[in-house]
């Protein structure tokens, strides 16, 4: 497909309630064998691998959304700082150039009590993750970019997408390639707002869905669609999906050639 670069998903779960202990998730976290795995066949199609760390995955999980104390995140963080180092070294052993900390860690309502242990503490692991990791070091996107400051100075890339719903609820269906661009246009101005100032380049994920109404309704997906999952019945529209591709990337150049954004990289799924 001539790619770059093959991106892959290292997904963790918090368990042990009071006490929050991060950990691969079981049904879907991978092991040292599988960074062995995918990393050699990497290199045998000629990418290289970059390694997203995600929350999620475990029945009894413990979603971080529900933290109950200032307290709990300390304890959270000081376990996901060491989960994130653990994987730092696999990803120094077997090749792997880019690894994202940080995802989801702003989305929950109870976080405003913890912002400054978030900045302090994975300001910290990042100078971990440093001593033993000479790849480069993404931050996942959050809306909190004037809390945790810190930690978007000292990553390398920020990960960033549109939001799935790019058009207006109750948009007419018959958009065209000027509406998804101005929307899209929209989009990198309120990204420059955001981290213009931290001259951070970007890591692009597009993540469009070929979904029916994916453009207005927004996207709707069931990690591990088995047998039932509601995914399955959904009717395609590949030609918007093509359509909000194209007009994403011509808008990224846009807003690249203008300096309102560093593009380094650009993610297709």
């Amino acid at each position: 497909l001539g790619g770059d670069d093959v991106g892959v998903t290292q997904t963790f779960s918090i368990n042990g309630g009071d006490t929050p202990v991060v950990g691969p998730a079981l049904v879907v976290g991978m092991l040292e064998a599988d960074f062995a795995f995918i990393t050699t066949e990497a290199k045998k199609a000629g990418v290289d691998v970059a390694m997203w760390i995600e929350m999620g995955g475990d029945p009894g999980a413990t979603p971080i959304f529900q933290a109950p104390s200032t307290a709990w995140y300390a304890a959270y963080l000081q376990s996901y700082g060491a989960f994130l180092v653990s994987q730092a070294v696999l990803a120094e052993k077997y090749g792997v150039k880019i690894i994202m900390i940080g995802s989801y860690l702003s989305g929950g309502q109870d976080l405003a009590v913890a912002f400054g242990l978030f900045n302090t503490q994975l300001t910290q692991t990042i100078r971990d993750i440093r001593q033993v990791y000479s790849g480069k070091i993404m931050l996942g996107e959050t809306p909190t970019q004037n809390e945790i400051a810190d930690v978007i100075n000292a990553v390398d890339l920020i990960v960033t997408g549109p939001n799935h719903q790019v058009l207006p609820l109750g948009s007419s269906s018959n958009f065209t390639m000027d509406d998804l661009r101005s929307a899209y246009d929209g989009w990198f101005t309120q990204l420059n707002q955001h981290y213009g100032r931290f001259n951070k380049p970007l890591y692009l994920s597009g993540s469009i869905q070929s979904r029916d109404g994916f453009l207005i309704s927004g996207g709707v997906e069931a990690g591990g669609c088995t047998p039932g999952c509601p995914q399955l019945n959904y009717k395609p529209d590949f030609a918007a999906q093509a359509m909000a591709i194209q007009a994403l990337y011509e808008s990224a150049a846009k807003a690249h050639a203008a300096g309102l954004i560093q593009l380094a990289i650009v993610r297709s799924e």
